[in-house]
């Protein structure tokens, strides 16, 4: 269906009675959106713009001078709102384009739950039996030799348990001898259990020539193990045997693995350390023994300098102890990989 446009005029007089004269049919009426005698529908054409000849081939998206004109007054101000609407919406594309849409929902990862191996299903805390023998006290002004004895000697030949994550840079996979080597001792004879504490502050510092920098504070505490008395040799005859690395001296525990193997369990195994607590020397009873019986505190503290201001300060507090026996073990399954006994 067309729709025809029309137009009507308006004299003076129209104007005043409020009519109109149509200019297809010559109709006159009141003023109206359509010509009540042959239905066009009507376009105002004013005295200063005369009308226009308008046929029927012409729809309703006819565009009159007197529009285009009103719209190229209001083009800039069109045009404008155009450039930002396109804006927007390719901001707007740009930004969700950016977030790739995934292929499948991601799995939610659950905190692995350890099995322990048959028999170590009870294991103890390295902190609580530190503050336990770190109490014991060097023989008192008021204490009798045999009462200084008794006191220590409880605390003598009890046997503990304690659990063990390797660093991964602990452990290394030799393809050629299909071997896994296992560090359990530095070249202390000692082996970190537990970091208890971390803190960490910032303050400034300056050194003599008055130059000042910002220096960050940080005290680690850890907690482990030392053994006095230990010796490679007595490991020999095991079918996990030890070895020593010459950088550092550590000591390793090595076990025959298939490469398959090294890779499903390498990132899942933990040792357990079988101890007996016993006083490395026996405290002279005159008094003049350390108070560090069954322990021993490790320092080390790095100054910070203008080149790298950092202030470090390391403690680690160790049990002494006399090693019983080593369980290597896969923490997925508890299965045991080695047991090296003493």
């Amino acid at each position: 269906m067309i729709i025809i446009q029309g137009s009507y005029t308006i004299n003076s007089q129209e104007r005043i009675s409020n009519t109109i004269t149509c200019q297809k049919c010559g109709n006159k009426q009141n003023q109206a959106a359509e010509c009540h005698n042959c239905g066009v529908i009507f376009r105002k054409i004013s005295e200063k713009n005369p009308p226009q000849t308008i046929t029927e081939n012409q729809s309703k998206d006819y565009e009159p001078d007197s529009f285009k004109k009103n719209f190229v007054k209001k083009a800039p101000v069109f045009a404008f709102f155009i450039l930002v609407i396109l804006f927007l919406s390719q901001t707007l594309t740009n930004h969700t384009s950016s977030i790739p849409t995934p292929n499948k929902t991601a799995n939610i990862s659950t905190p692995i739950k350890e099995v322990l191996p048959a028999g170590y299903e009870s294991l103890d805390n390295i902190i609580n039996l530190y503050q336990e023998l770190s109490s014991i006290k060097k023989k008192g002004e008021f204490e009798t030799t045999a009462e200084y004895y008794g006191r220590i000697d409880k605390h003598s030949g009890k046997v503990y348990s304690f659990k063990r994550h390797p660093e991964n840079k602990d452990i290394q996979y030799d393809a050629d001898k299909q071997s896994l080597s296992i560090k359990i001792a530095n070249s202390q004879k000692k082996t970190l259990l537990e970091l208890s504490s971390y803190d960490n502050s910032n303050y400034t510092g300056s050194n003599a020539f008055g130059v000042s920098a910002n220096v960050e504070k940080s005290l680690f505490k850890y907690y482990g193990l030392s053994f006095p008395y230990f010796d490679e040799r007595m490991f020999r005859g095991n079918y996990c045997f030890i070895s020593k690395k010459n950088e550092y001296d550590n000591t390793y525990a090595i076990i025959q693995i298939t490469s398959e193997d090294a890779k499903t369990i390498k990132g899942n195994i933990k040792l357990i350390y079988k101890i007996v607590t016993y006083p490395v020397e026996r405290p002279s009873a005159t008094g003049h023994s350390k108070d560090e019986i069954y322990t021993e505190t490790e320092y080390l503290h790095i100054k910070p300098t203008i080149d790298d201001p950092s202030d470090l300060t390391r403690v680690i507090h160790y049990v002494k102890s006399s090693l019983i026996e080593i369980v290597i073990y896969n923490q997925l399954t508890g299965d045991i990989l080695a047991s090296i006994k003493v």
